[in-house]
């Protein structure tokens, strides 16, 4: 598998490409914002409109509307009876996002298809983003390793989105390289995922770094790396035992060393979590609109309620069922896109335990997740389309 010549790749992949790298510098250029919408709406209408008689509309997709538009009219009813503009502007914005960029994805692939190489050129292109996005924030934010090392402050306000980022960024560049036979290539997306992964630990995105060590083990087990499992296991083990260096750099990392005797390794988030738990009594069937917490179960619960939670994570509910049965089931194992099973299964995992510790993913803070959904929608597009043809 090698990049694709120009000539083969369609103005469809270039425009996804652009979309993401306007999408990922709106991380740090707020003023991209308008770009990235542009873009994704644009190529939504008129990918849809030109395909509409291709488009295979199967039940997961009528199901994601569905809970979308009963959340939607939940939150606006909310919105009009209390004026809380945190029910409009809180988690329905982020499901909003997350569901646009699963129609992008849906509709991508009356267009793209299912070539590995096309795909494949998008992915490569969202990594080389997330390194620019990357390197971006290490040069303007890492004081240099020694001034690292005696802070104990977190570099970077926006680090959680730059996490996700990363993080994903690392696990597509896995991806890529067990599915890829060209040595130049495979040594290219090396040495991306490593600069990402590195960039992780030093901006101490713990749960990030945490979440991807998971996936990178999922992603062995699932691609039947077995050997390279067991060689990444004993190495890292091997380094922590025989390098004081490298455990002091970790510990930092992961911020142990501010950690006292009997402190608390969560940063004070089990705390907060009792606190918004205290902030919710009275409020259990509704929430309160407009609060945050660094677990995203706790968060949306408070934000609407016990009644708007129940859609939101039916949302997110089902979407995880799917990605993990399609990567363990039998019915997928000789499925043309099952690299791409195994590696949307990996970042939901990856999703899931940045769920537990942050507020917002897999649906935020911004729109750093697109990615995954994009590539959830394309999926569930192939899917309905070979149920259609018989295919699988």
């Amino acid at each position: 598998m090698r990049f694709s010549s120009p000539t083969s790749i369609s103005w469809s992949a270039y425009a996804i490409a652009l979309g993401s790298l306007f999408t990922i510098l709106s991380q740090f250029l707020p003023g991209m914002s308008v770009f990235f919408a542009l873009v994704w709406t644009g190529y939504l209408v008129y990918e849809g409109v030109k395909h509409r008689d291709k488009i295979v509309f199967g039940c997961v997709p009528s199901v994601f509307l569905g809970l979308y538009a009963l959340f939607g009219f939940y939150c606006f009813l909310c919105f009009f009876v209390t004026a809380e503009i945190g029910y409009v502007a809180g988690f329905f914005q982020l499901l909003s996002k997350s569901l646009l960029m699963y129609l992008v994805g849906f509709i991508a692939f009356s267009s793209l298809g299912s070539s590995k190489d096309t795909l494949s050129f998008i992915l490569r292109l969202y990594c080389i983003c997330s390194l620019i996005y990357s390197a971006w924030a290490m040069k303007n934010y890492f004081p240099g390793l020694t001034a690292w090392m005696s802070n104990m402050e977190y570099l970077f306000a926006s680090k959680n989105s730059l996490g996700q980022i990363c993080g994903v960024g690392f696990l597509v560049s896995l991806s890529l390289i067990f599915n890829e036979e060209d040595k130049f290539l495979c040594t290219a997306q090396l040495i991306i995922g490593f600069f990402l992964m590195i960039t992780a630990l030093l901006f101490q995105c713990r749960t990030a770094v945490l979440a991807v060590v998971l996936g990178t083990l999922f992603l062995m087990v699932a691609e039947k790396k077995r050997a390279a499992f067991f060689i990444v296991l004993a190495l890292g083990v091997i380094c922590l035992f025989l390098s004081p260096s490298l455990r002091s750099l970790l510990a930092h990392a992961f911020l142990l060393d501010k950690i006292t005797p009997g402190g608390d390794f969560s940063s004070g988030r089990f705390g907060l979590w009792s606190d918004s738990l205290v902030a919710l009594n009275g409020h259990e069937i509704f929430g309160i609109g407009s609060y945050y917490v660094d677990n995203m179960y706790i968060d949306v619960l408070v934000n609407v309620g016990i009644v708007g939670a129940f859609v939101v994570l039916a949302f997110w509910g089902v979407r995880l069922c799917l990605n993990f049965y399609r990567s363990f089931g039998s019915r997928f194992e000789a499925s043309p896109q099952k690299w791409l099973i195994n590696l949307v299964a990996a970042l939901s995992l990856f999703y899931l335990v940045e769920s537990l510790m942050e507020g917002y993913p897999p649906f935020g803070p911004g729109a750093c997740s697109f990615m995954f959904w994009m590539l959830c929608g394309y999926l569930d597009a192939f899917v309905a389309f070979s149920n259609k043809t018989g295919a699988i």
